[in-house]
């Protein structure tokens, strides 16, 4: 299984922002990697009856609302709604990522949810990092809550195993800013995976991504997952441009999901990595995101 990364070229503070046809739009690109060993590990740690249960159970607990219906913008999101996206936090939570389950134990996030590096990182070329220890993670799953601030005193929490960072991840430019989590324990009636996403899955003109982002229009004493749609540009050479309007992209929606329904199963196709700085304003017009997509 091949992933390929989406990345944005920006600047410390300018996104790439391109006009088509008068409008403003909010472009993502995509850069190919080769992550084969990376997800031969996901396969090696999944049982047979696990491989066979997979494609019976992904993807296929979700409301009736569907992406074409939804709006550009921000939609909250119901309980039960989206039961793969998990919230990634610390014990302290001093940091809040997203996560998306993809079988019983296994978690995909952003590589930069999981590691420490300089926040000066930008400034220099080689940037190091380290990744942080498994026992200081925890995932929760929101079927039950969907408010971030409230899921701890409702929702048991999942301990991470093990984390294993993208061989090719940069602290520096956000390349291969992706991690695959193993949990200690299976998640069997809280969450539900999604699909994942067969090789050179094809990507429609409308896809969705979710995520516990800190949205600017919403009071400070919640902070619930919410859901909104992308609309697929087309692609120039390696790297394929998308665009959202009236939506900003905020800390807290990093290792979220961006996915696709086929009509009976939602299908994972990438991980939300990078935001455009000082995006996160009531006043944005648009917005910039970067995914790992298969």
């Amino acid at each position: 299984m091949n992933f390929v990364m989406i990345s944005i070229e920006l600047s410390e503070t300018m996104a790439l922002i391109i006009v088509i046809s008068g409008l403003l739009l909010c472009a993502s690109s995509i850069t190919t990697t080769s992550s084969n060993d990376f997800y031969a590990v996901l396969h090696g740690n999944l049982s047979q009856s696990d491989r066979n249960e997979l494609p019976k159970i992904c993807g296929r607990e979700f409301l009736t609302d569907t992406l074409q219906s939804r709006s550009a913008g921000g939609v909250l999101v119901r309980e039960n709604e989206y039961p793969w996206v998990l919230l990634l936090t610390d014990p302290e939570w001093t940091r809040v990522c997203t996560a998306v389950l993809i079988s019983r134990r296994h978690v995909l996030t952003a590589a930069h949810c999981v590691t420490n590096f300089p926040k000066d990182r930008k400034l220099e070329k080689d940037c190091h990092y380290t990744t942080i220890q498994s026992t200081y993670l925890y995932v929760y799953p929101r079927t039950r809550v969907n408010d971030a601030l409230n899921i701890k005193r409702y929702t048991s929490s999942f301990s991470v195993a093990r984390v294993m960072v993208h061989p090719s991840f940069s602290c520096s430019n956000a390349t291969g800013d992706i991690a695959l989590l193993e949990l200690t324990l299976n998640i069997f009636t809280e969450a539900s995976p999604i699909c994942m996403p067969h090789f050179n899955e094809s990507i429609p003109k409308n896809a969705a991504a979710a995520g516990f982002g800190k949205n600017p229009n919403i009071s400070n004493n919640t902070r619930p997952m919410q859901v909104v749609n992308l609309t697929y540009q087309g692609t120039t050479g390696d790297r394929i441009m998308t665009k959202t309007t009236g939506r900003t992209i905020c800390p807290g929606d990093s290792g979220g999901p961006l996915f696709k329904t086929n009509g009976t199963h939602y299908v994972l196709l990438g991980i939300a990595s990078t935001y455009q700085k000082n995006s996160c304003t009531k006043t944005s017009k648009c917005t910039t995101r970067s995914f790992l997509y298969n």
